[in-house]
């Protein structure tokens, strides 16, 4: 009988344990994970740099504590990370070996950094169509991210017969610094002798709002766009991820800059050249599920292809097979 009791004691106490782990867990993701997210969709796209002090030593801290938990909840590696500064200027120094690293000067007294790399073939077939006609890729970063961090990203350009060019993001904040920022890298590689139908314009989840954005500003001039994993719009990521978020939105979205790639897209006409390239996870969580077909209305007139995925952003390069089609896009 003492046996039993205690088997039968254990057992509900785990039983409790698990209920209220559940009922924590359902409390943080329906109350704390939506703050965050706000946090995350809102206050950190309009500070990317948090270089104030308030923002460096509260707000960038509680952030990274509360937000590594969320991940860790939900069975996910930390994504908030400091950036270790002596292994970033030793990368740095690797990668300018084959790059040049300048600044530019952009609008209102502001210079962003820009590296521009040449392409290292690694066989004469691709040397030879390389320098024949030489395509640049013009990387947009992630917000708030050092040029390092796309280190893999460019060496696989670079030895598949591409240039490669990728800059900083100024610290002014908002999307219409962001465009010009991007706009100022985009001129540059005009000046270094590019034509705009060889350089490919390239954005990933949030910055494929900026791509969209200088798309159809220069898409009459046959500049191709690549897009990885991009949104329909913010208001539709927040309404489904954390409509919390909703209640900061015109903070980052406004009239002129109002974050709707399936708006903006579908402004582009047709160009006998000029093309988009969407590489998307069909079931990615935080956009709405039928994401894929809006997109790809939105660019009918203009023209796209789309490369399916079903990993992170750089993971779905490793499949020989996504990596070869987005290379053709890239040679068309």
């Amino acid at each position: 009988m003492r046996v039993s009791s205690f088997f039968h004691s254990s057992s509900y106490l785990t039983s409790v344990s698990t209920h209220i782990k559940n009922k924590l867990t359902r409390l943080f993701k329906c109350i704390i994970g939506p703050l965050i997210g706000s946090i995350l969709k809102i206050c950190l796209y309009r500070e990317a740099y948090l270089t104030g002090r308030i923002s460096r030593w509260v707000i960038l801290p509680i952030v990274k504590t509360i937000g590594n938990l969320w991940f860790r909840l939900q069975g996910l590696p930390s994504q908030f990370t400091t950036f270790n500064q002596e292994r970033l200027k030793r990368t740095e120094k690797t990668l300018l070996k084959f790059g040049k690293k300048e600044t530019l000067s952009v609008k209102q007294k502001k210079s962003i950094t820009f590296v521009h790399f040449k392409a290292r073939p690694q066989d004469t077939l691709t040397s030879k169509s390389a320098s024949s006609n030489p395509t640049c890729i013009l990387y947009l970063n992630g917000f708030g991210l050092p040029y390092q961090t796309a280190k893999k990203f460019i060496y696989k350009h670079t030895q598949a017969g591409f240039d490669f060019a990728v800059f900083e993001w100024g610290n002014k904040v908002s999307m219409k610094d962001f465009i010009e920022d991007a706009e100022a890298a985009f001129q540059t590689l005009l000046t270094k002798g590019y034509k705009p139908n060889q350089i490919k314009i390239l954005g990933y989840c949030g910055t494929t709002y900026v791509a969209a954005y200088l798309k159809l500003k220069h898409h009459a001039e046959g500049v191709d766009t690549i897009l990885i994993n991009p949104h329909t719009s913010i208001r539709d990521v927040i309404a489904k991820s954390n409509r919390l978020g909703l209640l900061g939105l015109d903070s980052i979205s406004t009239r002129k800059h109002n974050l709707n790639n399936e708006e903006t897209l579908r402004k582009l006409p047709k160009h006998s050249q000029a093309s988009t390239c969407l590489i998307i996870d069909p079931n990615n969580s935080i956009t709405p599920s039928d994401t894929v077909k809006r997109l790809q209305k939105a660019l009918n007139i203009s023209g796209y292809t789309t490369i399916p995925i079903t990993q992170k952003f750089n993971k779905q390069f490793e499949n020989t097979n996504i990596w070869n089609k987005y290379v053709q896009f890239l040679r068309r």
